[in-house]
């Protein structure tokens, strides 16, 4: 496996690569200065024509704001398209990035989280993981609204980071959750279905429920248990996963991280 310095430097070199065949047009040139111009001229005209030359005010200050909201998103999208594809590649050739790729609603909800209402899916990398396994994941963000009674609604974030959806190469007659501790209520309200795991330790991060509490344990040795545990405290962020058959749903709790 590559480590974090072998793909650190293949991407700087392609990212220089790219940027050296591809210098950037002087600003006079750019899409941005070219759309502000043809707003201007037109703003313009009916400034003239209806002799209200203050319009042209509003139009530079307008037009301005357009240029620097124009020229991040381009930035963003430039940044994305060579540094965050590049990195991708090298990880593992088999996987491609799409700026405008996504994980539809359906297979998010799969992984039997938390209720939501809104759903947003960006930055798709898709492939096949180590050139065996089908792999599609992208940044997931999930909100609920809420309305008072003067009509005024706010948003509230319930999940900002990774998700992906991994084809396994064995099925499991099996349904596994292994999600964030919920507390001493959100264990009461597992029911049947959950599963008393024998280290204090992992009891405290997840919470276990599963279709075969003995199959289940049979997954979660001791060992699998200890990377787990050790993963978390490494990352410092909240991870949780689903099995179900061939199929393994996995999210990271980190926010936008492209």
């Amino acid at each position: 496996m590559k480590n974090f310095n072998e793909i650190y430097q293949k991407t700087y070199q392609d990212v220089k690569a790219i940027i050296s065949q591809n210098p950037k047009k002087p600003f006079l040139e750019s899409k941005a200065f070219k759309i502000a111009l043809i707003i201007g001229v037109l703003v313009l005209l009916v400034a003239i024509g209806f002799n209200f030359l203050p319009l042209i005010f509003i139009y530079m200050i307008c037009a301005a704001l357009f240029i620097f909201i124009f020229t991040q998103s381009e930035k963003d999208k430039e940044y994305k398209n060579t540094v965050i594809a590049a990195l991708v590649k090298n990880y593992d050739n088999n996987l491609h990035y799409n700026i405008t790729g996504s994980v539809p609603r359906h297979i998010y909800n799969q992984g039997e989280f938390e209720y939501y209402e809104l759903y947003h899916s960006e930055d798709g990398i898709q492939g096949m993981l180590d050139g065996i396994m089908p792999f599609n994941m992208s940044n997931i963000s999930t909100q609920t609204e809420s309305t008072d009674s003067d009509g005024n609604t706010t948003y509230y974030t319930v999940f900002s980071g990774l998700f992906a959806e991994v084809t396994l190469n064995k099925r499991l007659n099996l349904k596994l959750l292994i999600h964030s501790d919920k507390g001493v209520l959100g264990k009461l309200f597992k029911g049947s279905n959950r599963v008393n795991m024998d280290s204090q330790e992992f009891e405290k991060i997840f919470d276990v429920t599963a279709s075969d509490k003995i199959q289940a344990m049979q997954l979660l040795t001791a060992d699998v248990m200890a990377d787990l545990i050790d993963f978390k405290e490494k990352s410092k962020r909240r991870f949780e996963m689903t099995i179900k058959g061939n199929k393994l749903y996995f999210r990271f709790h980190c926010g936008n991280v492209f």
